[in-house]
């Protein structure tokens, strides 16, 4: 699911020149809460095991707005936290990408201060940044250098869909799980074409190696 509609994204994008991790508007609110009323009829949520979040405060407020109407992420199956914040599924963060996308991020100490936040558990983002030599948890940058490329942003998109593949190995029971992120980490993991809307979704089926099968379509991608 694509994060809802940003301050970043009003006005074609023109409603906000440099707007650095983004909040959700009002607009966004409303397209949030109608998304989780839907899926709350439909059923979804009650097959959900996990979702996994992107730490962009647009993605995180989104998540708040939807899961809450679920009943799973304030239990714990098989011994594991059923919500993960984590930077793989964050959007791109090339040079450019501070002015007018918000695709600049607030740290781990900024974000976990939030007592909106409080509800999520940091420490996969805090593993991130001592993994990937990030300072001072400043996780957008994703390591070694302050800006991504095109390609090490492609990279990233196959790492998530690896690791989103492998959760299944530590989990007992089939895993389901709703991933909260953006568009372009959408169109680069899973070929979503053209660019999503806010709040705008697809299903897929993740082997551990990656390759992903989109549900309605039959059709996989590597």
């Amino acid at each position: 699911m694509r994060h809802a509609m940003g301050v970043h994204n009003t006005y074609a994008g023109i409603g906000s020149i440099v707007s650095e991790d983004a909040e959700i508007n009002e607009c966004g609110q409303a397209q949030a809460d109608a998304v989780a009323e839907k899926l709350k009829e439909a059923g979804v949520f009650h097959a959900l095991h996990l979702a996994i979040i992107s730490p962009f405060t647009r993605a995180l407020q989104t998540a708040l707005r939807v899961i809450p109407q679920a009943p799973f992420p304030r239990k714990r199956v098989s011994g594991h936290d059923c919500t993960q914040v984590h930077p793989l599924c964050a959007e791109q963060t090339f040079m450019h990408s501070h002015v007018g996308r918000g695709n600049r991020g607030s740290t781990v100490e900024e974000l976990s201060r939030s007592s909106d936040f409080s509800v999520f558990d940091w420490k996969e983002v805090e593993a991130y940044c001592q993994k990937r030599r990030v300072n001072a948890g400043k996780w957008w940058h994703h390591g070694p250098h302050s800006e991504e490329t095109e390609s090490s942003f492609q990279r990233r998109a196959v790492r998530l869909k690896k690791w989103l593949g492998s959760l299944q190995d530590h989990w007992a029971v089939p895993l389901n799980v709703l991933l909260v992120c953006h568009g372009g980490i959408m169109q680069a993991a899973f070929d979503y074409q053209p660019h999503p809307p806010n709040c705008g979704f697809r299903v897929y089926d993740l082997q551990r190696t990656g390759v992903a099968t989109h549900v309605a379509r039959g059709q996989a991608l590597r």
